[in-house]
């Protein structure tokens, strides 16, 4: 979503955050240095988002799970051999952890994606696992 910084003089946070979209104030700052890097954050996290991505299985491939960040595509394989409703979870967790930290090396997402599985509810795995059915 596109954002603008619009200045509003003498007030106490002067500089508001425009969503262009709906017109509304989503944040506001007192200068417009922290205003612009709060723009550039909400629009990294929203690029971030894996339902903006597309999202295929891929049984034909060779590993679990593929992310590309360039195609914003997303790719599982749910018929490895053995592969288990929670194994098929792990794989998506661990392909949304790509998305969010790509400069994360391999073994550190996969700690990560352990350790977010651990804390998930049900009704969180059920969301997650219906992205690709």
């Amino acid at each position: 979503m596109p954002y603008r910084v619009k200045h509003i003089p003498g007030a106490k946070r002067p500089y508001q955050i425009i969503n262009l979209q709906s017109g509304k104030v989503v944040g506001t700052s007192t200068n417009k240095g922290t205003a612009q890097r709060s723009i550039d954050h909400r629009m990294s996290a929203e690029s971030k988002d894996i339902t903006k991505y597309k999202r295929k299985v891929d049984n034909k491939m060779h590993s679990f799970g593929e992310t590309d960040l360039d195609k914003h595509t997303i790719r599982i394989n749910k018929s490895k051999k053995k592969n288990t409703r929670g194994d098929i979870l792990d794989t998506i967790v661990h392909e949304k952890e790509h998305i969010l930290h790509p400069k994360k090396r391999e073994n550190t997402v996969r700690k990560a994606t352990e350790k977010k599985i651990k804390h998930m509810s049900p009704k969180q795995k059920k969301k997650h696992y219906s992205l690709f059915k």
